[in-house]
């Protein structure tokens, strides 16, 4: 049985964790999510979640699996928390949306995915095809197995382009690069073709201006430490 790791050294992890892959999470929230504010408190909860836990880190695998797992979870309780109170108060007060300061393209494919899919849906799509997370990995995510996750991402493919039309990307994008020769040796022209369509489709949301992940976190351990007992008295 190994030995549970010293806070330092499970601060150390934490740090280091933080450091490899706060920046895409930022990012990964403020294309599921319209209200940066929001999405600036979903990654404070997040990174607040991972730190809590800090010591199991040794001990998982996919450390960046883990990480989106925690903000997955904190957008789908925000998104279930949030839709009856923001649709209760466009009626009562008929407030207007403040206008997105996204670029207009990525306001456009999100505002499609928010008609057609819900939040659990789109954080799969956006993980797979904006952030590169294969069927293993997204398994990790959602808790659903690799062919599972197959499945559903055909389904929503599926019904994207029933919605949106067919999605071509230019020409002399079909070929693929880098990571992706892997997967052209390993998968048919159609599903190559599929996936880079909708990596097209999708990519305005790359565009998005990223979250300061320096604003969510405490610059001192102490300070996750402050937070971690504020939410405890707050807690009913």
């Amino acid at each position: 049985m190994s030995a549970i790791p010293e806070p330092a050294e499970a601060d150390v992890a934490f740090d280091r964790l933080v450091e490899e892959h706060g920046r895409r999470v930022g990012l990964f929230l403020v294309q599921l999510v319209r209200d940066r504010d929001l999405a600036e408190d979903l990654l404070q909860d997040t990174l607040l979640a991972a730190f809590k836990d800090r010591r199991q880190l040794e001990g998982i695998v996919n450390q960046e699996a883990w990480l989106f797992a925690i903000a997955r979870n904190r957008a789908l309780d925000a998104n279930r928390r949030g839709r009856r109170r923001r649709r209760a108060l466009e009626r009562l007060l008929l407030t207007r949306r403040e206008p997105t300061a996204d670029p207009a393209e990525a306001a456009a494919v999100r505002d499609l995915l928010e008609r057609h899919l819900d939040a659990n849906d789109r954080a799969l799509l956006i993980l797979r095809y904006l952030h590169g997370f294969d069927s293993q990995e997204l398994s990790e995510v959602f808790r659903m197995t690799p062919q599972a996750i197959r499945q559903r991402l055909s389904r929503l493919r599926r019904r994207l382009r029933l919605a949106a039309g067919p999605a071509e990307p230019p020409a002399g994008e079909l070929r693929p690069r880098g990571p992706q020769v892997q997967r052209y040796a390993e998968a048919t022209l159609h599903e190559l073709e599929v996936d880079l369509a909708f990596e097209h489709f999708l990519a305005p949301l790359a565009e998005v201006t990223p979250l300061s992940v320096a604003r969510a976190i405490p610059r001192h351990p102490a300070g996750w430490r402050r937070l971690l007992l504020i939410g405890r008295k707050q807690a009913p």
